[in-house]
C-alpha cells in the first residue's frame, strides 16, 4: 500500500511539474516575465499580508515599469561599453561608487563564510550579465528561447548589437590561452586575502613575474581595504615552504591530540569492543571448521561481525592519526616532491592560506583542514627554522598597549577564536615588528 501511495504521489508531482512548465512557457509566449526582474525594472504589484496589491495606476505594459534612475544608468553603461574603451570591472567600480547595488535574491557567502541575502556590490561578472541580457531590448527568455516581451525596452537593438560585438572582441582568447593552463601556482585555490578573507587570483605578467592578486571588481560582499593589492608568488610560496620544512611533532603527539579531542574513554571502549568482535570472528571460524555451523549460516554471521568491526572506529581520531603521520614525514616528502605534488599536499592539509599584501607582504595565517586541526594545535617548529607558530590570539587586555596589525583588523582573529587557524610569524618579521613597537 505504501508503494502504491508513493507511486501516486510521484505521478502527481510529475504532472504538477509539467503544468508549471506549460504555464511558464505560456507566460513567456505572451511576453510576460518568468523570472526575477533585472536591475532597472520594478513590478507594478506588491504583496501585503499575503495579498497582491497593485502599486501602479494604471498598470504598465507587462505588469512592470522602469526605475528612471536605474534605467538611465543601464543606458549609460551600454553607451560606455559600446565605445570600446572601458572594461566591465571599471563599470562595476563606477556603479558601486554611485551607490547602486544588484538585485540579489539569493543567500550568498561573505568573506567569513556567513550566509545572507539582499543587495550586493556590482562585480565585473554582474556587469557582463547586464550587457548580455536581452531583457533590456524588450525580450523575455524561457528555457534558452527569447520571446518578444510586453515591457518597455531600455536600450535600442543597434546599441545592444554593438555591445555584443565589443564583448566578443574583448573575450577573444590570445594564442597562449589554454583551458588547461600549463602554468602552476603552489597556493592556487587556497590563497586568501587577510583583509576581506576572499580568494585571490594567480596571475603571470608578460615579464614573467607571478603574483597573487586581490581583484577589486570581483567582490560582492563589500569593499576590501586592500583592494587591487598583490603579493609575489615567490614570496608567499617560499614562506609556506619554510613553514612545511620547519614542522615537527613531539614523541607523545597522539596523546595530546586525543586529549584535545576529549575522546580517550571512547577510544578505549572502541578498542575493547573491537577486540571482543575479533575474538568472536576467530571462534566462529573454528566452529565452522568443527562442523557446528552450516556454510550459509556461517557466511551470514561472519558478514555481520565484519560489518560490526568496520563500524567500530572513531573517525576524528583515525583522521587525526593519519594527519599526524603525514606531518611526521612531511619535510622529507616536500623536498622530494614536484610543484604539482606539493600543491596536492597543501590542498590535503589546508583550507586556506591568508596573506597580508598591504602592510607586511607576507603569509600571516593558515586554516587547516578539519582532520588536521587538532594535530596543528600540537605541532611545533624547529628552533633554528626562523618560523614561529602562534596558536592563540594576543591577550585582549594587552592589545591597546601592543597593537599587532594582524589582529587589530579582527579578520584573521575570527578563525583563531574558533580554534581553526594558526598564525605564522618568521623570526625576521618578529624582530622588525618588536623593534618598531607594533607587536
Amino acid at each position: 500500500m505504501l508503494q502504491v501511495l508513493g507511486s501516486f504521489a510521484e505521478f502527481s508531482s510529475d504532472m504538477l511539474s509539467e503544468h508549471v512548465k506549460k504555464g511558464l512557457k505560456e507566460r513567456a509566449v505572451q511576453g510576460l516575465i518568468t523570472d526575477s526582474l533585472p536591475f532597472g525594472y520594478r513590478s507594478c504589484w506588491t504583496k501585503e499580508h499575503g495579498e497582491r496589491k497593485r502599486i501602479c495606476d494604471p498598470e504598465h505594459s507587462g505588469g512592470i515599469h522602469q526605475v528612471p534612475e536605474e534605467a538611465e544608468v543601464v543606458k549609460e553603461i551600454y553607451r560606455r561599453y559600446s565605445a570600446g574603451d572601458v572594461s566591465t570591472g571599471a563599470l562595476a567600480s563606477w556603479l558601486n561608487e554611485q551607490g547602486f547595488r544588484t538585485r540579489n535574491t539569493k543567500k550568498l557567502c561573505d568573506g567569513a563564510g556567513n550566509l545572507y541575502e539582499g543587495p550586493r556590490l556590482f562585480t565585473a561578472h554582474a556587469v557582463g550579465d547586464l550587457l548580455k541580457n536581452k531583457f533590456f531590448v524588450g525580450y523575455v527568455k524561457y528555457k534558452g528561447t527569447n520571446y518578444q516581451g510586453l515591457h518597455d525596452a531600455i536600450a535600442s537593438t543597434d546599441l545592444f548589437d554593438n555591445v555584443q560585438d565589443v564583448l566578443r572582441k574583448n573575450n577573444g582568447h590570445s594564442r597562449t590561452f589554454s583551458y588547461s593552463s600549463p602554468r602552476q601556482y603552489l597556493l592556487q585555490g587556497i590563497v586568501r586575502c587577510a583583509y576581506c578573507l576572499m580568494p585571490m587570483w594567480a596571475q603571470t605578467y608578460n615579464n614573467g613575474r607571478r603574483y597573487y592578486r586581490e581583484h577589486r571588481a570581483s567582490r560582492t560582499h563589500g569593499l576590501c581595504p586592500a583592494a587591487g593589492g598583490s603579493i609575489s608568488c615567490d614570496i608567499a610560496d617560499d614562506q609556506v615552504s619554510k613553514l612545511v620544512g620547519a614542522i615537527e611533532l613531539e614523541p607523545l603527539w597522539m596523546e595530546e591530540v586525543m586529549a584535545i579531542l576529549s575522546v580517550e574513554d571512547q577510544v578505549e571502549d572502541t578498542a575493547s569492543r573491537r577486540k571482543r568482535v575479533g575474538g568472536k570472528l576467530q571462534r566462529l571460524g573454528k566452529a565452522y571448521v568443527d562442523g557446528v555451523y552450516q556454510e550459509g549460516d556461517y557466511l551470514r554471521e561472519k558478514r555481520r561481525l565484519e560489518l560490526e568491526l568496520e563500524s567500530l572506529v572513531v573517525p576524528e581520531v583515525n583522521a587525526a592519526e593519519d594527519a599526524g603521520k603525514l606531518l611526521q614525514d612531511l619535510p622529507r616528502l616536500w623536498e622530494q616532491s614536484s610543484m604539482t605534488e606539493r600543491r596536492s599536499l597543501l590542498l590535503a592539509m589546508l583550507e586556506a592560506v591568508y596573506v597580508d599584501h598591504k602592510e607586511n607582504n607576507a603569509v600571516v595565517a593558515i586554516q587547516p583542514q578539519p582532520a588536521f586541526r587538532a594535530v596543528f594545535q600540537v605541532v611545533t617548529t624547529r628552533p633554528d627554522s626562523g618560523v614561529i607558530l602562534i596558536k592563540e590570539p594576543p591577550d585582549p587586555s594587552q592589545r591597546a598597549l601592543h597593537p599587532c596589525s594582524w589582529w587589530r583588523r579582527g579578520r584573521v582573529e575570527l578563525y583563531h577564536k574558533h580554534g581553526l587557524g594558526v598564525l605564522i610569524m618568521t623570526a625576521a618579521v618578529k624582530r622588525r615588528k618588536l623593534f618598531a613597537g607594533h607587536c
